[in-house]
């Protein structure tokens, strides 16, 4: 989305409008204890930098002119980040005015202290202040207004985006059924399923469907948690002191639409764009995923323009420096990682899918793995941390062992060699937390509140990595599937499915490709396109790629082999594309092998396979040398190995002779 583009849309509305924005800067609730403590959630970090500034530097670049952050919490602390940010600079485009009550305690509130204030003039586009998003809001503006005009009640445009259930940018919470018209776009049904009393059941009336020629049901798609608002929401709420949040003012018009003579409308945006609401760990660690990989774009790392900061390098692999970073020659940064700049790595330490923040130092030994690391953090020697949050300014004793979704709160020392799978915060508080060690108390979870059994809240607390925690019941029977082993739940888990699905995808794009002689980045695109859609991992796709590709020919014919050798040659840059990485080179291989135990007439060509691949610099002798050794143990493989030992042979000698030479 270009600043262009956004200029050419509003000049479409009249000059004398001017497009207004509400940010809610909290959230109000208690998901991010202890990060929340003395912090607003609007300023916790999202890949080094803060929420607030991921969501005003959108509406900027959407064509907003005016915005009101309406604060109720730490607001002396918001009001400093925003004195010494650029939203506080005269060439800023953006007009930033601060609202301040802090006795409101809701959203409900929030939005009848600014009906009492009177500053809104006309339409306004509502939005949290932990909004990450690229889409272009003129559009959804304009539309709202042209459906004003059929519709004079229209009191909101609920904007969606698709997403399927399976999908990991659906959060537990966030799991809805609309209907709508599909002529009007009016919403006549939202059910948001996790607040259901049943929500494997759903009742839509009989007279919605009826009464109307065409009416859409979505069980696929997403909430953004934007809203284009008419001037009739500040006094609805007003009005109505039993809207607290959003979804009670949504569900409170559709119920009394005929007594409160308001509807509401629905918008989805296109697949190209990205809108998602930071309100809980899981769209946390969603959406910093989303925006390493670039679906945010132009919102990543290295094209944000923060005060005062450095840019971030963008490396091979979706990796992110920010200079200057001091890094050891033993250690490993992987793929999908960010480095702040001022941290420092030690020797043979390991960072895998992580975010390590500004001036952070990194031990010896260490192992980090999906991973948030906050601004100055000390993490001694031979530390283990997986699946965890580590806040500002902690130290990781020497030793200690983090998983699980284990929650540093800022300032907090973990003792060494402590294993800790809970949250901690730095001080004891009103409340007597547990104390095991000077700056260390344990969070206790209040649970009172969960209908289920197993506490569902601590569930949905404990559990950074939640899309991997709630698998749909398929048959029902929940005594039995709460027994199920992790594997046996994944093979009954919708994302199998997706990955299918995405497979199916490929091998069309590449036998339409092929077959229309297509430009091979284009057909990278509609890759990428694909697996944004069914949301597969990169290793998925590294193998589901190559795996395609071997498997287009058809097996039957005589021709396989002179078939494969031209599917190979054409689609060659797509495999430099994706297969980069040692990493990536074994999802290679691992490809090959399938392909090779599912298809006989493909083993004689596994040769010449091998050589072609590794003539071109896709794979390396040491990574195809390890694999042979790993699939010599397989029994399975016995006539994989014995089509393959020739190349093997051919490989080891001319390592020897090339040894022998250096020599």
């Amino acid at each position: 989305m270009s600043r262009n583009k956004s200029s050419k849309d509003l000049d479409s509305l009249t000059k004398e409008d001017v497009v207004q924005a509400v940010v809610v800067a909290d959230n109000f609730s208690d998901a991010f204890v202890p990060m929340t403590n003395d912090t607003p959630s609007c300023l916790l970090p999202l890949v080094n930098n803060c929420l607030l500034d991921h969501t005003l530097e959108w509406l900027s670049n959407s064509g907003v002119q005016e915005a009101f952050l309406f604060c109720s919490r730490h607001v002396e602390k918001v009001k400093e980040h925003i004195k010494n940010s650029k939203w506080n600079s005269d060439t800023n485009p953006l007009s930033l005015n601060i609202i301040v009550s802090e006795t409101c305690l809701s959203l409900g509130d929030a939005m009848r202290d600014l009906d009492a204030k009177g500053l809104i003039r006309g339409d306004f586009i509502l939005v949290m202040g932990d909004s990450v998003a690229n889409v272009n809001l003129l559009p959804i503006l304009e539309k709202h207004r042209k459906l004003q005009k059929t519709d004079k009640g229209l009191a909101m445009t609920v904007v969606y985006k698709y997403a399927g259930p399976s999908h990991s940018g659906r959060a537990p919470q966030d799991d809805v059924l609309v209907a709508v018209d599909k002529k009007t776009s009016k919403i006549l049904f939202h059910q948001n399923r996790a607040a259901s009393s049943d929500p494997k059941k759903v009742h839509i009336p009989m007279e919605i469907i009826l009464e109307r020629p065409s009416v859409d049901i979505y069980n696929d798609m997403l909430d953004t948690h934007i809203s284009i608002c008419s001037v009739s929401v500040l006094p609805l709420f007003s009005d109505n002191f039993d809207f607290q949040t959003r979804y009670d003012f949504i569900k409170g018009i559709l119920m009394n639409e005929e007594i409160l003579a308001s509807s509401l409308a629905a918008y989805c945006i296109s697949d190209r764009e990205y809108a998602a609401s930071v309100d809980s760990w899981h769209m946390y660690k969603n959406v910093t995923q989303n925006m390493i990989h670039r679906w945010t774009f132009p919102l990543v790392p290295d094209m944000l323009d923060i005060e005062g900061e450095k840019a971030y390098q963008y490396l091979r692999g979706n990796v992110y420096k920010q200079h200057p970073v001091t890094l050891s020659r033993s250690s490993i940064v992987e793929d999908d990682s960010v480095i702040g700049g001022g941290s420092k790595v030690g020797e043979d330490s390991t960072i895998q899918r992580s975010v390590i923040g500004r001036n952070c130092q990194i031990g010896k030994g260490v192992k980090i793995e999906d991973s948030f690391i906050w601004d100055g953090c000390i993490v001694e020697d031979n530390c283990s941390i997986q699946r965890s949050v580590v806040g500002n300014n902690c130290t990781v004793g020497r030793g200690a062992v983090l998983s699980q979704g284990c929650i540093l709160g800022q300032g907090v020392y973990c003792p060494p060699g402590y294993q800790c799978n809970q949250r901690l915060q730095s001080t004891a508080g009103d409340e007597d937390f547990e104390k095991i060690g000077e700056s260390a108390y344990i969070v206790q979870l209040d649970d009172d509140d969960s209908d289920s059994e197993d506490g569902g809240t601590k569930q949905i607390w404990n559990e950074l990595f939640s899309n991997e925690n709630f698998v749909d019941d398929v048959d029902g029977d929940s005594d039995v599937s709460s027994e199920m082993s992790d594997d046996s739940a994944r093979s009954v888990s919708p994302v199998l499915d997706d990955t299918k699905l995405f497979f199916n995808e490929v091998v069309d794009s590449l036998k339409r490709g092929f077959e229309d002689k297509l430009h091979c980045d284009n057909l990278i695109l509609e890759i990428n396109s694909s697996r944004y859609a069914y949301n597969v991992s990169m290793r998925e796709v590294n193998l589901l790629v190559v795996k395609a590709i071997l498997s287009l020919p058809k097996s039957e014919t005589d021709s396989y082999l002179s078939q494969l050798w031209q599917l190979l040659t054409y689609f060659m840059p797509i495999l430099k594309n994706y297969i980069k990485n040692p990493v990536a080179q074994s999802d290679c291989l691992q490809a090959l092998k399938e392909v090779g135990l599912a298809e006989k007439a493909f083993l004689s060509g596994v040769p010449k396979l091998l050589n072609v691949l590794y003539d071109q610099d896709i794979l390396s002798e040491e990574v195809i040398l390890k694999w042979f050794s790993d699939l010599k143990a397989e029994p399975e493989t016995k006539d994989l190995c014995r089509v393959a030992d020739p190349f093997i042979k051919w490989l080891k000698e001319a390592e020897e002779e090339s040894e022998s030479e250096s020599d």
